[in-house]
C-alpha cells in the first residue's frame, strides 16, 4: 500500500511541478535541496523518504 501511495503522490507532484502550479512545502524543500546538491528530484526524494520512514 505504501508503494502505491508513493507512486500516486510522485505522479501528482511531478504533474504539478511540470505545469508550474506549485507543490506542497515538503516537495518544494526537496526540489531546493536537490538543486543545491546536484541530484535529480526523484533520487533525493527517495533517499529523504527512506531516512524519514526508518
Amino acid at each position: 500500500m505504501r508503494v502505491a501511495a508513493s507512486a500516486v503522490s510522485g505522479i501528482g507532484n511531478g504533474l504539478l511541478k511540470a505545469i508550474n502550479v506549485g507543490v506542497d512545502p515538503y516537495t518544494a524543500a526537496n526540489i531546493g535541496i536537490s538543486n543545491v546538491i546536484g541530484w535529480d528530484l526523484g533520487s533525493y526524494q527517495l533517499l529523504s523518504n527512506l531516512v524519514l520512514t526508518r
